[in-house]
């Protein structure tokens, strides 16, 4: 007999002995909602992220060089998308460059990037931003209106999709994951270009997910896999305890230590995962995952192989989604010193 059936004669057994069991309250209803934002500071904002990234051979703009050279400058200081995330969650409610000096001196000072080392990013942000103070203007009126009517068109092609059944999408997606009761609004950003990886979250100055998710020339079931995957992130920040925190601690004990890549990938090959997973049960059965056709799961390796072979069945409930999780640690502890 399996465990819930166990569970169910227990119960029972009791109520004949007892008496009638007290009505229990139902469990609160699960309330995500996605808010699709469109601003043209953050495109204006990424575009010169993006030209001065390491991956940016473009030529850039006269008016956009003097920015593109000081977001250079903080981009091979920071080396590591995530370290943006104090100034950019700093900066998420910002609707113009005017806007964003005023609050700039909230953004730390220095940020530790990886290695340990210490780094300015306020003195640096504040250079980029007087840069684009200088043509903001110009921007708006001779570019932004292209990039704009582009936006537009993807949050058509959202709308029409992810959005007519977003009440679906995280019922599906939560109850996979375990997100169930929880409430969130999950701002996104969405922008016209961003240097790699193409999409990120960071915590806004309320430490809750905002989402900036690059559209470029993505369209239907790989752009609606991005942005769940995007609002997984705002998710896992939302609630701690969650299967990701429950899989980071498994691995530990499992003699996986937090410097082990494995440590970082696992979780976020399993938010690619059922991404993927809740856009085929929902929106579109032939997606297949950007991880594959993008080869991503290659990319993140082993830990992607484990999540994928150990992650089945994503309709399965909790106790089950525990078993998965195990499946999971089980593969990529074997022959490690356990905790």
């Amino acid at each position: 007999m399996s465990a819930p059936a166990q569970i169910s004669v227990l119960f029972l057994a009791g109520a004949f002995a007892q008496g009638p069991a007290a009505p229990q309250e139902s469990a609160p209803p699960t309330a995500i909602e996605l808010k699709l934002l469109r601003q043209p500071f953050f495109d204006l904002w990424f575009q010169v992220r993006a030209l001065g990234s390491g991956d940016s051979a473009r030529e850039v703009p006269e008016m956009l060089r003097d920015a593109t050279a000081a977001a250079r400058a903080l981009s091979e200081s920071l080396t590591n998308p995530l370290a943006w995330g104090p100034l950019e969650g700093e900066l998420a409610g910002c609707t113009s460059v005017t806007h964003a000096l005023q609050r700039i001196d909230r953004v730390p000072e220095a940020v530790l990037v990886r290695g340990g080392q210490e780094v300015p990013l306020r003195a640096p942000a504040r250079a980029i931003l007087e840069a684009l103070a200088k043509i903001e203007t110009s921007w708006r009126e001779s570019v932004w209106p292209e990039r704009e009517r582009h936006l537009r068109a993807v949050e058509s092609d959202l709308e029409s999709a992810l959005l007519e059944k977003q009440a679906e999408v995280w019922a599906v997606h939560c109850g996979a994951l375990g997100f169930e009761g929880l409430s969130l609004t999950v701002p996104c950003h969405l922008v016209t270009e961003m240097p790699a990886p193409g999409a990120i979250t960071h915590r806004d100055e309320n430490g809750r997910g905002v989402c900036f998710v690059s559209v470029g020339e993505m369209s239907g079931s790989k752009l609606w896999e991005t942005v769940i995957h995007e609002a997984t992130h705002a998710l896992d920040l939302a609630r701690d305890g969650d299967v990701f925190d429950e899989l980071r601690e498994a691995l530990e004990k499992g003699g996986n230590s937090r410097a082990d890549r494995v440590w970082r990938d696992a979780p976020h090959a399993l938010m690619f995962v059922q991404s993927a997973e809740t856009v085929r049960r929902v929106l579109d059965p032939d997606h297949e995952d950007y991880g594959v056709t993008d080869g991503l799961y290659d990319r993140i390796g082993p830990a992607a192989d484990a999540v994928r072979k150990g992650w089945s069945d994503s309709s399965k409930d909790a106790a089950n989604r525990q078993e998965r999780v195990a499946r999971i640690v089980a593969e990529l502890s074997a022959g490690k010193k356990t905790r």
